[in-house]
């Protein structure tokens, strides 16, 4: 019977390992325009789904489009500055498919890579302090429900 239970937990942690495996390799595989695509797609669904959740009023949607852009041009910039820093740090051997234990190939120095690091960095304080400025006028229009309900959806990354 204990052998059974082992065999079964051993079955299970193979399997998650396979789907784990195969999520990473799909997600390796999908070209920058399509995790980009992705991206948006998600990120629009939760717009839409937390718009209904609020329940925005006709005299709130003004506030609520300058929130969900701040939002969507965060991610959208985050996105392309993070390819950027990635594409300006790492050779081509290291945009081929990851092989795990493979060491990435750097084609710059460290210190450049930090620099760049710092760069990123500044531009995501930068949206971010947009996207506060964007949620602070929205919150000038929520009522007191809203409010509340906003503090528990909104999720900031």
């Amino acid at each position: 019977m204990k052998m059974m239970k082992h065999l079964a937990v051993a079955l299970m942690m193979l399997l998650f390992a396979q789907l784990s495996f195969a999520h990473d390799a799909a997600d390796q595989s999908m070209t920058a325009e399509q995790k980009q695509q992705k991206m948006e797609a998600k990120i629009d669904s939760k717009m839409q789904e937390t718009q209904t959740m609020l329940a925005i009023k006709p005299d709130q949607q003004a506030a609520w489009d300058g929130y969900k852009n701040a939002v969507k041009t965060r991610a959208k910039t985050l996105f392309d500055a993070k390819a950027k820093m990635k594409a300006n740090s790492e050779g081509t051997a290291a945009n081929a498919p990851k092989v795990k234990g493979e060491p990435k190939v750097y084609v710059n120095t460290a210190a450049e890579r930090i620099d760049q690091k710092i760069a990123f960095e500044e531009t995501n304080i930068k949206t971010l302090k947009d996207q506060k400025s964007a949620l602070d006028n929205l919150y000038k229009v929520l009522t007191p429900e809203q409010k509340k309900l906003a503090d528990q959806k909104l999720k900031i990354k």
